[in-house]
């Protein structure tokens, strides 16, 4: 019945599975040799076999990926940092991996080949080439622009451009290479006759039978007894499911960087200053004042709708003569006053339509009459639909000839000047163009909404936030905490009576950059890994950022100590026992069953000795989801699959107690057919997994080693 079980969860991949992993492992035998698994090394960056990776060459390609985010309009946030750092190490490692791999089983890519992809302008020509707007020409694709572009690479003037050309061909090398190998593993997936067979039949054959349940819940859970015996040797049994990474959990205590009373007067002060010349200056001149007093709150020019107000002043403001101020008034740790500068009738909603223009398509001498001609054309009848769907970059705008949408006056996520030239510059109908971070627009107006009043407003605004003298002293505080409590359960104490709060940061791995709510928190892990023993509280302070329940960050200085570390390898019984410990109790609770019902082996006479009745189902087939009036028990499915007509089943162990089962009609499988089509259907998911998953599958297989926590 074992055996069968494992059929019945493994045996749909078994099959496919291993023969592409033999394919994988005859070409890593020679690319990684087959010798002792290398010694850790503290003073590299890592290991991919017998090659050591390059703190340079990690740290290039991780600015590579912040600058490719900072091409696309995206802020680099810690987070964001970390997700380069990750993205860069794992491009890193695959890129060895594929080198040895390809190099083993002989992929090249010749110089042929990457004529035709680069340059030849054929059927082999890449994609990305003949579908770049820079090689077209009246919608198509022109050899002749494409042998310009290569040959003006050539020019001094043009280095960065040949330097991003031969960043593109080392990536059409590597992809297609990738693909080689990738096709050649899945050539080798098939399906034999006798599995295609296996599988019709597992969808074919059915049997009715009777069953009877036992049901764990039959025996009272203090009638068994658990011991830390009986959970070690159930992990024993199935290793594989208790397998875990080295980690380390630490407690922390923190002390928020937050500003004083001092701080908060200081700002209110800074306003009084600035206030009278606030309230003298001409209306026309406000932005200006507020530019040049440093206000916290940038000027905007727009009219603003009562809702996109603050609501502590959004009735003020709409009442009280232009020119009046309002304030003091305090806002999210913001001093500020606001001054009415003027007020007037807005549209509420306008309907839009626009093209985006690539990046510098509309600022270079060369494509800026080209810009023009485009407003032009517009200007004098040209359809917006078809010049959207031969000029925009963005594939929406193609599609539906400008992206024709709306857009309110209160949207903030708009930029100033935009939300400017929309309501209060151009009207229903005028073209005009604009830029963006992500690109340069024209845009037009196609339909107005009804009006609102809005206000234009100035704020002179002073956060309050921590002064120097502020953050030494919460400094200090912290660092007289790590002096005076050495241990964890000192910390703890100690904590409660300051009245901080104790956190625990679980089951951290080498490469975890936030623990619980602390971003950029990747020193306080390599401390638990690299230093501290548990009990421990750290030497010193950790200075993080920490996201707080409404979105906003702040700094804290952190105290942390060691509260558990566990080994690569088996989970032990304290790691495990939540998960181990209902399941040993069925087993012993199946113990208790089995014993009630003795040496009964009829049907009739098992339900009679566990006090149970008989019931029947019927269609019980190898690969369904569950049965019917029973639910998911897969050993019970493949207990009726290979039953005799007539034969009772060795008491079952399945997930809501005990089964007995007797196949009483059985229904042979329907012979196939076409067993090509079964075929096809079970090799077609694994061929796609080999596009999308090889590698990282590959890299599980190797002996990849990280470092960089101890290097942080």
């Amino acid at each position: 019945m074992a055996l069968i079980g494992q059929i019945r969860d493994k045996g749909a991949t078994i099959a496919v599975g291993l023969i592409g992993l033999s394919i994988v492992m005859f070409l890593l035998m020679d690319a990684f040799g087959s010798g002792s698994p290398f010694r850790s090394n503290n003073n590299v960056l890592g290991k991919v076999g017998d090659v050591e990776l390059s703190p340079q060459i990690y740290q290039q390609k991780t600015q590579d990926a912040l600058d490719s985010y900072q091409r696309n309009g995206m802020e680099i946030s810690d987070e964001m940092r970390n997700q380069a750092s990750e993205q860069a190490w794992n491009q890193y490692v695959e890129e060895i991996i594929q080198r040895k791999i390809y190099d083993a089983s002989g992929i090249t890519v010749t110089d042929d080949e990457l004529a035709q992809l680069l340059y030849s302008g054929g059927e082999n020509l890449h994609s990305a080439i003949k579908s770049s707007e820079g090689f077209q020409e009246n919608g198509q694709f022109s050899k002749a622009k494409l042998e310009q572009y290569i040959k003006d690479l050539k020019k001094p003037e043009n280095a960065d451009k040949l330097q991003q050309w031969s960043k593109f061909e080392q990536g059409v090398i590597a992809e297609t290479e990738r693909g080689k190998y990738t096709n050649l593993v899945k050539k080798g997936i098939y399906v034999p006759k006798w599995y295609a067979e296996k599988i019709n039949a597992d969808q074919t054959r059915s049997a009715d039978i009777n069953y009877v349940l036992v049901p764990y819940t039959t025996v009272n859970d203090n009638e068994v007894k658990v011991t830390d015996s009986d959970l070690k040797t159930y992990i024993s049994k199935h290793a594989g499911q208790f397998k875990q990474e080295e980690s380390r959990s630490v407690k922390f205590v923190s002390f928020p960087v937050n500003a004083s009373m001092a701080d908060s007067t200081a700002a209110q002060k800074a306003i009084s200053e600035r206030l009278d010349g606030f309230k003298n200056a001409a209306l026309a001149n406000v932005g200006n004042y507020l530019r040049l007093s440093e206000s916290d709150t940038p000027f905007d020019s727009t009219y603003q709708m009562k809702e996109a107000l603050s609501p502590m002043v959004k009735d003020t403001l709409f009442k009280l003569p232009i020119g009046s101020t309002v304030g003091p008034f305090l806002e999210n740790g913001t001093y500020k006053v606001g001054r009415i500068i003027d007020r007037r009738a807005v549209a509420d909603s306008l309907q839009i339509r626009e093209i985006i223009l690539p990046i510098g398509k509309s600022t270079s001498e060369a494509n800026k009459k080209t810009t023009d001609s485009i407003i032009a054309a517009i200007r004098g009848g040209a359809n917006f639909d078809t010049l959207a769907k031969k000029h925009s970059a963005d594939p929406k705008a193609k599609l539906q000839g400008g992206n024709q949408r709306w857009v309110k006056s209160s949207v903030q996520e708009l930029p100033e000047q935009v939300r400017y030239d929309l309501f209060y510059r151009y009207k229903n109908g005028d073209v005009f163009k604009t830029d963006l971070g992500g690109g340069h627009y024209i845009m037009q107006i196609t339909n107005t909404g009804g009006s609102k009043e809005g206000v234009k407003v100035g704020f002179l605004s002073k956060m309050v936030s921590p002064s120097d003298e502020t953050v030494n002293a919460i400094y200090n505080n912290a660092q007289a905490f790590v002096s005076a409590n050495r241990d964890l359960k000192s910390l703890e104490a100690n904590a409660a009576k300051q009245g901080l709060q104790v956190r625990e940061g679980k089951d951290l791995t080498k490469n975890a950059y936030r623990v619980e709510q602390l971003n950029g928190a990747g020193s306080i892990v390599s401390w638990a890994f690299n230093q501290a023993n548990v009990g421990e509280t750290s030497p010193t302070t950790f200075q993080v950022d920490e996201n707080l329940p409404d979105g906003r960050k702040r700094s804290s200085y952190v105290v942390a100590a060691l509260s558990a570390a566990k080994k690569e390898g088996l989970a032990s019984v304290e790691d495990a026992r939540q998960r181990v410990e209902a399941e040993v109790i069925k087993e012993k609770k199946a113990e208790k069953i089995l014993t009630k019902i003795g040496n009964a082996k009829d049907m009739s006479k098992i339900a009679a000795a566990s006090g149970q009745q008989m019931y029947s189902v019927k269609g019980v087939t190898f690969n369904a989801k569950q049965i019917e009036s029973i639910g998911n028990e897969p050993k019970v499915q493949a207990a009726a699959s290979v039953l005799k007509q007539g034969e009772v089943s060795k008491p079952i162990i399945g997930n809501t107690g005990v089964f007995f089962i007797q196949p009483i009609t059985i229904a042979e499988a329907t012979p196939a057919a076409d067993l090509s089509a079964i075929k096809t259907q079970t090799v077609q998911p694994m061929q796609q997994m080999a596009d999308y998953g090889l590698f990282q599958a590959i890299k599980k297989m190797m002996n990849v080693e990280d470092n960089r926590y101890k290097m942080r």
